[in-house]
């Protein structure tokens, strides 16, 4: 599971729901499940896109995208 990924959503506003997040995504419902629980791999795409939808950096929610200096 990713942890960091569900507490952002969790720690959202309730509204932002995790279906909303999905479709502001472009993935179906199954997919971000999936992709919350760590079956599926989101695209770079679909990574910044939940970067901004939770106002947080790609690295803080998918912490092995970090480059490492």
């Amino acid at each position: 599971m990713n942890k960091r990924l569900r507490i952002a959503i969790l720690s959202r506003e309730p509204q932002l729901a995790q279906w909303k997040i999905a479709r502001r995504i472009g993935v179906d419902d199954a997919r971000m499940s999936g992709i919350v629980h760590g079956r599926f791999e989101p695209t770079a795409k679909q990574k910044r896109a939940l970067a901004r939808i939770l106002k947080t950096s790609v690295e803080d929610l998918f912490p092995s995208e970090a480059v490492s200096a």
